[in-house]
């Protein structure tokens, strides 16, 4: 793989890990705070931080990267966000959002072997 693809690859983590302390900052808002202090607390404030370096490591990675490699690594995001949501928040999920995780997981692996 190349620095590109790796860039890309971190990139897609850090797009995992912002969703993250962006769902923890909201639900450790305080509730008895008002106006925009409530939505900006230390996790909200990482979390835009983690995007801004999601927006740098893309523009690297795709300076050379192959689009298609792009287009295999950004549904894992989604994957990745609603399985650790579902083990850190205890989200529950419906048989429909079950269903349509696996099919963005079919979409990827048919990606993917059509890469090959």
């Amino acid at each position: 793989m190349s620095v590109h693809q790796w860039a890309l690859l971190l990139g897609a983590l850090l797009t995992v890990g912002s969703q993250l302390v962006l769902k923890h900052g909201a639900l450790v808002s305080n509730r008895s705070t008002r106006g925009w202090r409530r939505f900006l607390n230390r996790y909200v404030a990482l979390g835009y931080f983690l995007f801004f370096l999601v927006t740098l490591t893309n523009l690297y990675g795709l300076k050379e990267a192959d689009l298609l490699f792009m287009a295999l690594v950004n549904p894992l995001t989604y994957l990745l966000v609603i399985l650790l949501s579902i083990a850190i928040f205890r989200e529950p999920t419906s048989p429909r959002q079950r269903w349509g995780i696996g099919l963005v997981l079919a979409g990827v692996v048919m990606m993917g072997l059509a890469q090959f």
